[in-house]
């Protein structure tokens, strides 16, 4: 009975290599395998066989990670755009009225903004653009480095190729 079991087995897994086995075959020959009950010979086949049972997995895959930043993804995209908006917000509110330096118009000669097809290089009408610009990227960035830094408990940061991946995303 054990011969014509392992003469069975031989004949299964050498389907199974060639690709041509059922998944109820596949799972006889990884109960067989998982049971210990193997000729000898076929032992060489073990890892393989318990590997791609489950589910060709390495040793090195860091599932948790992934796991922990998925769950702190949406928190993390809800805080960030809860601060984007309250950062407008406050901008709208608080923008200076025409308290402009001359330091201000030696930096932005030269500047100007199209409207509608339009240029305009005046700097008295396009100054106060200019500056909600450059404050709201400055926002932006401020809000890119929190999450950033938030999120080095769920990943590694240190790492330059992550981080520049990470500074990449939030910049666009």
């Amino acid at each position: 009975m054990k011969h014509t079991d392992d003469t069975q087995l031989r004949n299964l897994l050498e389907r199974f290599m060639d690709g041509a086995t059922s998944n109820a075959e596949e799972q006889l020959i990884y109960e067989r395998f998982r049971s210990g009950e193997v000729p000898t010979d076929l032992e060489e086949y073990r890892p393989m066989v318990m590997w791609l049972q489950g589910g060709m997995r390495d040793e090195h895959q860091a599932k948790p990670r992934v796991r922990r930043f998925r769950r702190y993804a949406v928190p993390v995209a809800i805080a960030a755009s809860v601060a984007i908006v309250l950062g407008i917000a406050i901008n709208f509110i608080m923008r200076p009225s025409s308290n402009l330096t001359e330091e201000d118009y030696i930096t932005y000669a030269g500047s100007y903004v199209i409207k509608n097809g339009v240029k305009n290089t005046d700097l008295d009408e396009i100054l106060p653009e200019l500056l909600e610009a450059e404050l709201l990227v400055e926002q932006q960035q401020m809000t890119a480095d929190k999450i950033i830094s938030s999120m080095e408990d769920v990943i590694d940061t240190s790492d330059p190729a992550v981080r520049a991946a990470l500074e990449s995303a939030f910049s666009e």
